[in-house]
């Protein structure tokens, strides 16, 4: 056979058959490799989108929630939604869906859920999301809480060192001897010369008596003493009309009266207004000039009536005038308007300032600034230390009056008070202080306020706190955040923003509550009434800390039993009281307290207390007591029998169960099954086992429940 010719259209392929094997026209062999060409090229990119469709499809399905990643499963095993999506503007909660929002029509973003789906109170915020948030912290610390009252006053007259110069009797201003504003006049110093017919005839009458009464010759009695009365009288009218005892002395010795009588000044300091001129006529009473005092001078201040509470008499005040930015002076609280402005809502505070130098004009504008410690608690909220005021004496009208020892005050004459009577210390006081963070860490609607505090690196928890004084850039405060704890200074809307979307508390909705399930730590129905309803007035992280702590360590009352629990913090740690009167002897003794609290939560008796139970177990008969050290505790309140005292044996349904105390009698008697149920699995129930004497003696049991850590 003979071989056959490899054509180029075969290519060594194997030989066509007879009906293809006649040669092909040109445009055939031309479309023939065009066609290959253009398989050989559309196969690969046919592949690739196939490919690329698939990955679309299934990205599409698992943003439905079709596909579920692996790690979208919580520690109770229930499987969730890696991602979510939320609104832009938080008009609705998360959904798992895509889609835009039904409010306000933005397209909804996508996010992954945090794994920790349990943490209600707390947020985990990535490093580099902090960054670039500049989320910033704080420690919050225990300091003297200074509050600077800053307010503006007005300049006056010191009222009580203002006097008028009227005319005392009707007549003619002959001369002013003072004739201007502003002229300083001493006290007795001649202002005025008055021209007063009147006045010319009391002195003649009074010239007339007196030559009458010495010159009279009668022996009767009754003559005389009439003729000394007229004289008396006519020499008293003149005094009261202002003419002085010199004045008439010399009038007498003179023998001739005058019409003319000089006015004097009662008092010295500054003409601030001339009311009538030389040739007046006036009448008695007609204001003639205005002299006031301008060594003190008033600054009148209008405070809110929340600063105001915080001021005492006495107490000093810097005072800057407008006039004089660079200099400032110092004065004291004289006086605090007992009424509030109804018209402004502020409380007027009048200040007595020195101005023996008479640079303080009335008139000018004044800024006043009084330091108040605001610090809570202690005994710094009712004294005050001032090194000027201590172991003194002030006037309590008076108060730049100071004296050191007892006595009258110079201007009023009244008895001078001690300064400790006006809140003023002897001696330095104590540093208490309060817990204080930055203002801009506080976040507050209405009447809720909210910080944002770093329990771990990374991990921020929502905080509800109470807050109090507000001094400048730093807030007190009551509860809620404990010296410290790292609190958000810096983009503390940007942290509440992500717990808003995270769709946790936030200050839009401080009071959400977290979602109830399987796994949380709820009040048991068999805990007694009064102890569930002091547990539910706690928040949601106290109340988990008090169901862990289970009991008071200073008292081991069960808490709850006396009230709400206290929180206090000591050694940083949070631990739960019964009350107030537990709070010194924790922080006294806490590792005293923390061992019985351990000690508890192992159910371990210790040396001393296995000693006392044993005495209190003593009067009990043998089958008491083994009946008693087998029940292990008391049904109603939980605690150790022969903790206080020796168990009393109490008959239920004919069966003997053994109680605390007396108070037990009644709850055991009126729910039996109830408190009867809690013995189980806590040594056995008395009631179910019979006597026997021949028992051994058995010692009393340690319980091997797991050691717990309280949580911080």
């Amino acid at each position: 056979m003979s071989e056959q010719p490899i054509s180029p259209e075969t290519d060594g392929a194997t030989p066509p058959s007879q009906d293809t094997a006649r040669p092909k026209s040109f445009a055939a062999r031309v479309f023939g490799k065009t066609a290959y060409g253009v398989a050989f090229v559309l196969q690969p990119l046919l592949a690739v989108a196939a490919i690329t469709g698939l990955v679309v499809m299934f990205g599409w399905a698992q943003k439905q929630g079709y596909f579920l990643s692996a790690d979208a499963s919580n520690e109770t095993g229930e499987t969730i939604a890696s991602v979510e999506h939320f609104c832009p503007m938080m008009c609705v909660p998360p959904v798992k869906a895509a889609g835009r929002c039904p409010v306000c029509g933005m397209e909804l973003q996508e996010r992954e859920i945090s794994s920790d789906s349990k943490d209600f109170y707390g947020l985990t915020i990535a490093p580099a999301s902090r960054r670039l948030s500049n989320i910033q912290t704080v420690t919050a610390v225990t300091k003297p809480l200074l509050k600077q009252i800053n307010t503006l006053g007005t300049i006056t007259y010191n009222e009580s060192s203002e006097a008028v110069i009227s005319a005392w009797i009707n007549g003619r201003l002959d001369e002013l001897y003072v004739d201007y504003t502003g002229a300083e006049v001493t006290e007795g110093e001649p202002l005025a010369l008055l021209y007063s017919p009147d006045l010319y005839s009391m002195q003649v009458e009074l010239l007339e008596s007196k030559n009458a009464m010495n010159s009279s010759k009668s022996n009767s009695q009754r003559l005389v003493n009439t003729n000394q009365k007229l004289y008396e009288g006519a020499r008293r009218r003149l005094l009261e009309f202002g003419v002085p005892a010199e004045r008439i002395e010399e009038m007498e010795q003179a023998g001739k009266a005058s019409s003319q009588v000089q006015i004097v000044s009662p008092v010295a300091g500054t003409v601030v207004e001339k009311i009538a001129s030389e040739g007046n006529y006036v009448k008695m009473g007609s204001p003639i000039l205005r002299v006031v005092d301008l060594s003190k001078v008033w600054l009148i201040l209008k405070i809110f009536p929340e600063d105001a509470s915080l001021l005492r008499y006495g107490q000093q005040v810097d005072v800057t005038l407008q006039s004089q930015p660079g200099r400032k002076y110092q004065g004291r609280v004289a006086f605090i308007d007992p009424m509030v402005d109804t018209n402004t809502q502020t409380v007027s505070v009048r200040v007595v300032i020195p101005n023996e130098s008479r640079l303080i004009r009335i008139g000018d504008y004044a800024r006043a600034t009084a330091a108040v410690d605001v610090s809570l608690g202690g005994e710094k909220n009712d004294l005050v230390y001032d090194p000027q005021l201590a172991n003194k004496w002030i006037s309590p009208k008076h108060p730049y009056i100071i004296r050191d020892e007892p006595g009258v005050c110079p201007e009023c004459g009244i008895a001078l008070v001690a300064t400790s009577e006006f809140g003023f210390a002897s001696e330095p006081l104590k540093q208490q202080g309060a817990v204080v963070v930055p203002r801009q860490a506080i976040l507050m609607s209405g009447d809720a306020s909210v910080a944002y505090v770093e329990t771990e690196p990374g991990r921020f928890e929502f905080r509800k706190v109470q807050l109090g004084p507000i001094s400048g850039n730093l807030a007190a405060i009551v509860s809620g955040i404990e010296a410290g704890e790292n609190v958000v200074s810096r983009a503390a809307f940007m942290v509440d923003a992500e717990f808003n979307i995270a769709s946790k508390p936030s200050i839009i909705d401080p009071d959400k509550k977290r979602p109830i399930d399987e796994t949380d730590a709820e009040i048991t129905p068999e805990q007694p009434e009064a102890i569930r309803e002091a547990l539910s007035q706690l928040s949601e992280l106290d109340r988990d800390l008090a169901l862990a702590q289970v009991i008071c360590p200073v008292t081991e009352f069960a808490l709850g039993s006396m009230g709400p629990p206290i929180k206090v913090r000591v050694d940083n740690q949070n631990v739960l009281i019964c009350c107030e009167g537990c709070r010194d002897r924790l922080i006294k003794d806490p590792q005293n307290y923390f061992s019985i609290l351990e000690r508890y939560h192992q159910k371990e008796v210790s040396p001393e207390e296995l000693a006392a139970i044993e005495t209190a177990f003593a009067p009990l008969t043998g089958v008491d007591r083994q009946r008693a050290v087998s029940q292990s505790i008391c049904p109603v309140t939980e605690m150790r029998l022969g903790s206080m005292g020796t168990p009393i044996k109490v008959d239920v349904k004919g069966e003997p169960v053994f109680i605390c105390c007396e108070a037990c009698r009644d709850p055991l008697l009126a729910e039996p099954d109830r408190h009867l149920n809690r013995l189980t699995g806590s040594g056995g129930n008395s009631a179910k086992q019979s006597g026997a004497d021949d028992l051994p003696k058995m010692e009393l049991p340690k319980m091997d429940l797991p050691k717990m850590d309280l949580p911080k």
